[in-house]
């Protein structure tokens, strides 16, 4: 960023001047960087020199405050975003909430969300996604069922994202058997999981000490020609010294692994 900001900066040098483009492409690098200070610097400066802020502008500003976990920042910028004639767009309100929801101002982020209705923005899946997954994180599972309810209420569609976000969650609350039952829903409405629906659930009939299910859902994952993720691998890994004399276990075992391991797996199972 130090020559990107020399370049900047022999512009002027040149005769040229700086337009808002250019100190949008600055910002945006410094906030990437976590170098929030420095984007608000050229922020103000071009306040100074008569440049008008874009939506683009205070989105990159707002995004870079909350991954740095400064959220009273966050909600002075928005004011200020407000006040300045720019209206919010649905990223602006996907930033907010996405940032407020990881630094666990679920509060800020129910605020937002109102907002958002108020300024007749209607919120999408991508929306929904943030707010469940927010709720899911912070451990309000009960906040998070409604959130989904209220979007199946209203005839939309879930993704198999959304199933996901909504079962990781329903896993982490320890609520296993529901989180099998909204798997098994997302089939019969037909959205099929994918490998990382099932390697979730599959770890949490691991966690929970049911190998009958575990195996059942390993059988699954062959079926659907997934792959397991390397913590399933590792539940493989220790079913082998539980269920290693199992025959049929084994094949399904070994149709798990690539070919390209299945030396290991032999070693293994002879060890």
């Amino acid at each position: 960023m130090k020559k990107a900001k020399e370049v900047f900066n022999s512009l002027v040098d040149k005769g040229l001047e700086h337009d808002i483009r250019s100190y949008n492409i600055l910002i945006n690098g410094f906030c990437n960087k976590m170098n929030i200070d420095e984007g608000m610097d050229l922020f103000r400066e071009m306040l100074r020199k008569g440049l008008k802020p874009t939506t683009s502008t205070y989105d990159t500003l707002l995004k870079g405050l909350l991954k740095v976990g400064r959220c009273n920042a966050t909600d002075h910028m928005f004011h200020e975003m407000m006040c300045s004639g720019q209206n919010p767009d649905i990223l602006t309100y996907s930033i907010l909430l996405d940032g407020f929801l990881k630094n666990q101002k679920i509060g800020k982020a129910v605020e937002v969300f109102q907002s958002m209705l108020d300024q007749g923005i209607v919120p999408d899946i991508v929306i929904y996604n943030i707010i469940i997954n927010g709720m899911c994180e912070a451990g309000k599972i009960e906040d998070a069922r409604k959130v989904f309810s209220t979007f199946l209420a209203k005839g939309l569609k879930p993704n198999v994202k959304m199933y996901t976000i909504m079962i990781s969650g329903l896993c982490k609350a320890a609520l296993v058997d529901e989180a099998e039952e909204l798997l098994l829903q997302m089939e019969k409405d037909g959205c099929p999981p994918d490998d990382q629906t099932f390697n979730i659930v599959v770890r949490a009939f691991w966690k929970r000490g049911d190998r009958r299910k575990v195996k059942i859902l390993l059988q699954e994952i062959i079926n659907m020609n997934f792959k397991p993720d390397a913590s399933t691998m590792s539940i493989v890994v220790d079913l082998l010294t539980v269920d290693g004399e199992d025959s049929n276990f084994l094949k399904m075992i070994q149709s798990l692994v690539p070919r390209e391991d299945s030396k290991a797996v032999s070693q293994t199972l002879r060890e």
